[in-house]
C-alpha cells in the first residue's frame, strides 16, 4: 500500500462518537489520583487528582470534581474542573460547570451560566509569529512611519507660522500707512 493505506488484516476498534456510549464510567463515590490514559471515551461523577489522557471523549458530570490537566477528542464540563483543557475539537462548558485553567482547543461552546476563567486558544486561529530580525526590522518600519508624520506636521506648523507672519508684517505696513 502506498502513501499511508490501511492494512486490512489489521482490525481497529472503532471510537465512539457520542458521549452517551461511554466505555468506562468513575461513579460519584470514587476517587482517583495519578494518571489515567484511555482510548475509548470516558465519564467522570467521582473526584480526579493528576492527568488525564483520552483518544475519546470525556465527561464530567455535575458531581465531578477534577485536578487535572485534560486531553480528549471533545469534552464536556458540568462539574468542576481546575487544570488545563486541550481537545482536538470541542470544549463544552454547560451551565452547571466550572473550569479554571488554559484552553486549547478546536471550537468552544459555553452556556448560560458556566464558569471559565484562564486564557484560550484556538487550534484553527493563524498566529504570526516574528523572529528577532523581523520584529527589528518591523518596529524600524513603524519606527520611520511615526518620524515621517511628525516631520510632515512639523513642516505644515512651519509653513503655517511664515504664512501668519508674513501676514502680520503686511498688518503692520498698512497700519503704518493709515497714519
Amino acid at each position: 500500500m502506498l502513501f499511508g493505506g490501511k492494512d486490512k488484516d489489521k482490525k481497529r476498534k472503532p471510537k465512539t462518537k457520542n458521549s452517551s456510549n461511554m466505555e468506562t464510567v468513575i461513579g460519584e463515590n470514587t476517587e482517583i489520583e495519578g494518571t489515567i490514559n484511555i482510548e475509548g471515551s470516558l465519564r467522570i461523577d467521582g473526584v480526579i487528582k493528576g492527568k488525564l489522557k483520552s483518544e475519546g471523549d470525556v465527561v464530567i458530570g455535575e458531581s465531578g470534581a477534577l485536578r487535572a490537566d485534560i486531553e480528549a477528542r471533545n469534552a464536556t464540563i458540568a462539574g468542576s474542573v481546575k487544570g488545563n483543557v486541550i481537545t482536538e475539537n470541542k470544549l463544552v462548558i454547560t451551565s452547571t460547570g466550572k473550569l479554571i485553567g488554559d484552553i486549547k482547543i478546536g471550537n468552544l461552546i459555553v452556556e448560560d451560566g458556566a464558569v471559565f476563567k484562564g486564557k484560550s486558544e484556538s487550534k484553527s486561529a493563524p498566529t504570526k509569529r516574528f523572529s528577532n530580525s523581523a520584529k527589528k526590522q518591523n518596529d524600524k518600519q513603524n519606527s520611520d512611519k511615526a518620524k515621517k508624520v511628525k516631520d510632515e506636521s512639523n513642516s505644515k506648523k512651519n509653513s503655517n507660522n511664515k504664512v501668519t507672519k508674513k501676514k502680520q508684517s503686511n498688518k503692520r505696513k498698512s497700519n503704518k500707512k493709515k497714519k
